[in-house]
């Protein structure tokens, strides 16, 4: 068994665009992976991965503090292309980047359930 607070949870919904503005989340479409990271240098490696294949979409993340949620999206918003300060929507609940693509947003949803 892993160690307790590496556990996390990425649930990726395709997103439907329609003249730029989401119109459906295809829920059905879902895919939910469990992943145990042995480290901060696993996190950015998965999102390193991730971003190459990224098109798109919602990435959700849950685990506990200090599982490297934010990790995971600083690493991955940097692949993306991200170049300035990325910081934890902790207490904005919500930062958004430009991206080369269009435009990122990281939400903190801890405050809010």
């Amino acid at each position: 068994m892993p160690p307790r607070g590496r556990e996390v949870n990425a649930v990726c919904w395709a997103v439907i665009f329609s003249g730029g503005y989401v119109r459906a989340w295809e829920r059905d479409v879902a895919e939910r992976y469990t992943v145990f990271l042995a480290g901060p240098e696993a996190t950015t490696r998965l999102a390193e991965r991730l971003a190459a294949v990224l098109h798109g979409g919602v990435i959700y993340l849950q685990g506990e503090l200090g599982a490297g949620k934010t990790s995971f999206a600083r690493a991955l918003l940097q692949t993306l292309g991200v170049t300035g300060r990325i910081k934890s929507p902790t207490y904005s609940l919500l930062e958004s980047y430009r991206l080369p693509q269009g435009t990122a947003w990281h939400l903190d949803l801890y405050r809010i359930a």
